[in-house]
């Protein structure tokens, strides 16, 4: 029986506050309810429940009694007369009479986990924890028919605390051998005692040893001695530990317990290495570096948790072994031929300082290594952090010694290496020699020696760059490095321009400033390369000094692009300041596109930038060429605004288009099925051209329908080319905002920046059904 406790005073219904902490009083309430006197607490608003007021006294009985109104009575804080009802009520479940010498585990959920209860006359209680050790709980264990052995106790302040069930065992005392904890010397005169005595019991025996003392670790599951998940022994019984906050402080102190090196060893967690039969027995490690065995660490945090640990969560750790003089490994890294570099160093493994780490050294470590000394890349700041302390510095290796020790070096006390400065390297498994030297580069499989895939010579072995992070500036680097321009070179990224090369990926996550001289220079991540493929090899496309008076679109565009034009054999810029359609018609002639349907625009971004070679462009439209135009070029004189951005572009239509007897702002409907709707064409420089649909409305529509001579509202607009036509002209126009008053689509507001372009589909035709005209009845 349970619910909330409702006392009847002077004729009121009244809820008992919460905050009481006497379980004589939910004893006496159940007893004077009839039930047994074993009682249970709780506190719950009880929302389904009508509210009623708190009694204003807080009870407070000594033993179980017949009434709660024999209990003392104090004003408590949770009632005040404006806080009647802010509170939740206590409420109180009444348990069945159990057997006397019955013993039960509850609070947790778990058959073999919580609070130990004693029957004692018809009553739970607990046993007080002050005292309480492991030969009590594995007798508790036992008589529960579990395991006596790996009992876990009083781990922590969870399940359950002394004000829920009165105490029947204070200061149990148990020699681990006895059947019941009946059989057990124990004290019931009642003491101070805060806590009730809890375990964790084993449900088998599987992993039970007689022989192995508490504390003892040991490695199972791996390939050697120094490897394999964590086994602790308690109470007699291997068990494991929960990987939750497992962390290389922990896995070394493991390592220093058994006996090898007590830095550098490597944690594991999700089972690694199985599962294994043992149960959990610790979690939540929190080891220092001073702590000498497992048993030492922080076991405040120990393994209450255990319990809800999956078993994927077993705690591993690879420790270092002993190793011969020399001795090189790599480490830290997901592949075998790439890593931190570790050297044995009286018979310890320890760490390369980077500081003169070079070509030559990476060279000799990977000969020793049984891989090809050719490609040998050193590698800065990639790997995983070490803890080992440094071996040796100042490496000066030729390249051509056999092993590290047979090279010039120093003692690590001598010079100061951070911990973060481990030498990395990435050696190659195959690879063929070639005639070259560090650093240089070439182009491979372009149509020219001007672009091509950017290939690198590092030790001897001609390598790929992984495009990574690939950029222009980069690029640049290259190009400069070859002898072309320092500017105007167009990163390629992938092999679907020059195609996959062959061989090793010798650089990846390449960043160069711009200002170095050669690509070695630039800083890069190469350890990256061993995750790229020749799929993502890089390109270059390199500027080449021009003719003085060739014009072209930028980047290689066709029809629209910015306009470039070369001066003192330098590619330049026109500033867009005075640019009119008259110059854009110039320049589309001179390229050999229709000379109607030109538009002027400016800002194709394109991320790379010329120097402004033409100020102020000045022509009818009729020239042949723009250097039949005015134009200035000796700087900016005029103070326009000339800033990036703001460059010259055009918009050209095919060569193919005719001239067009029409005057610019025209404008007609093309492919609907009634003369009064179709697809929207405007006149632009006599030819007919698209107007792009981006935030094209009805406001636009009906000034359509004006311009034709039919109403100036109730028109419908069209996007996304609704009327099908297949030979759509080239757009001249777009990102309308018309109010609907204006006369011509030329009179409304527009942007006149390339984006209102150059971002427009070809499918994206703006169109119109106009609503036709009609006779008054």
């Amino acid at each position: 029986m349970e619910g909330r406790l409702e006392l009847c005073y002077n004729h009121i219904w009244f809820g008992i506050c919460a905050n009481y902490n006497n379980y004589y009083v939910s004893g006496t309430v159940c007893n004077s309810l009839g039930h047994s006197q074993s009682a249970t607490r709780h506190s719950s608003s009880f929302l389904d429940l009508p509210g009623i007021p708190l009694f204003p006294f807080e009870f407070s009985c000594s033993t179980i009694t017949d009434s709660l109104l024999n209990c003392s009575k104090e004003v408590i804080g949770c009632y005040s007369s404006t806080s009647f009802y802010g509170y939740k009520y206590s409420g109180v479940t009444c348990h069945d009479r159990c057997l006397h010498g019955d013993i039960k585990l509850s609070g947790s959920g778990y058959s073999s986990i919580g609070v130990i209860h004693v029957c004692v006359n018809g009553v739970w209680g607990t046993v007080c924890s002050n005292g309480f050790d492991d030969a009590d709980a594995s007798v508790a264990c036992a008589q529960l028919g579990f395991s006596r052995y790996g009992v876990l106790h009083n781990l922590d302040r969870y399940y359950d605390s002394y004000h829920d069930h009165p105490i029947h065992f204070y200061h149990l005392n148990c020699t681990g051998t006895e059947l019941s904890i009946w059989e057990c010397p124990f004290n019931n005169t009642e003491q101070n005692c805060y806590y009730a005595a809890h375990v964790i019991c084993q449900i088998n025996d599987a992993t039970v040893d007689t022989s192995c003392t508490t504390g003892d670790v040991r490695l199972v599951g791996g390939p050697n001695e120094y490897e394999g998940r964590v086994e602790i022994c308690y109470n007699q019984m291997w068990g494991t530990i929960c990987d939750h906050y497992w962390d290389t402080t922990d896995a070394n102190v493991v390592c220093k317990q058994l006996g090898h090196q007590t830095i550098g060893s490597v944690s594991l967690r999700g089972s690694y290495y199985g599962q294994g039969q043992a149960p959990y027995v610790m979690g939540d490690m929190h080891c220092s570096s001073s702590h000498s065995s497992l048993m030492d660490c922080n076991q405040d945090f120990r393994s209450y948790r255990t319990p809800y640990c999956g078993i994927t969560n077993t705690a591993g750790v690879v420790c270092l072994g002993s190793c011969s003089n020399g001795d090189v490994r790599l480490s830290g890294s997901s592949v075998t031929y790439a890593g931190r570099v570790e050297l044995c160093v009286e018979r310890t493994w320890t760490t390369l300082c980077d500081q003169t780490w070079d070509f030559n050294d990476a060279a000799v470590a990977c000969r020793q290594l049984g891989y090809s000394s050719y490609g040998a890349m050193p590698t800065y700041h990639c790997y995983t952090e070490g803890q080992l302390s440094f071996g040796i510095t100042n490496l000066g290796c030729t390249g051509s010694e056999q092993h590290i020790f047979n090279c010039t070096h120093s003692s690590p006390y001598l010079y100061n290496c951070k911990s973060h400065n481990d030498a990395g390297l990435i050696c190659q498994k195959t690879v063929q020699q070639s005639n070259c030297t560090d650093g240089e580069i070439r182009l491979v499989n372009g149509s020219g020696p001007h672009e091509g895939r950017v290939e690198v010579c590092i030790n001897e072995a001609w390598g790929t760059v992984c495009s990574n992070g690939w950029s222009n500036t980069d690029a640049n680097v290259v190009c400069k490095q070859l002898g072309y321009l320092p500017i105007g070179g167009r990163a390629r990224s992938g092999s679907d321009h020059f195609g996959p090369g062959v061989g090793p990926i010798l650089m990846a996550s390449v960043d160069c400033t711009g200002n170095e001289e050669s690509l070695i220079e630039c800083r890069t991540r190469s350890c990256d390369a061993t995750i790229c493929s020749h799929h993502n090899d890089a390109g270059v496309t390199c500027e080449r000094n021009c003719t003085n008076g060739e014009i072209r679109l930028g980047d290689d565009a066709v029809l629209r692009g910015r306009v470039e034009v070369c001066i003192n054999n330098i590619w330049t810029t026109i500033c867009a300041s005075y640019w009119t359609d008259k110059e854009a018609t110039v320049i589309c002639s001179q390229l050999g596109y229709s000379h109607y349907g030109a538009v002027a625009t400016r800002g194709m971004f394109i991320d790379y930038e010329w120097p402004i070679g033409i100020y102020k462009l000045n022509c009818t439209g009729d020239e042949a060429n723009i250097w039949k135009c005015m134009y200035h070029t000796s700087g900016n004189t005029y103070g326009l605004d000339c800033s990036q951005g703001t460059d010259a572009s055009v918009f050209c239509m095919p060569n193919n288009t005719q001239y067009v007897n029409c005057t610019n702002g025209d404008v007609r409907l093309v492919g609907g099925d009634v003369l009064n709707e179709g697809n929207v064409q405007i006149c632009y420089n006599n030819a007919w051209g698209s107007v792009c649909d981006n935030q094209w409305d009805s406001s636009d529509s009906n000034v359509v329908c004006y311009q034709l001579g039919l109403q100036p509202f109730g028109s419908q607009p069209f996007t996304n080319n609704y009327f099908s036509v297949s030979d759509n002209p080239s757009f001249v126009i777009g990102a309308l905002s018309c109010s609907g008053s204006e006369e011509s689509l030329l009179d409304c507001s527009r942007h006149t920046t390339s984006g209102a372009l150059i971002n427009c589909q070809s499918y994206e035709v703006a169109g119109a059904r106009c609503i036709g005209s009609c006779t008054h009845a």
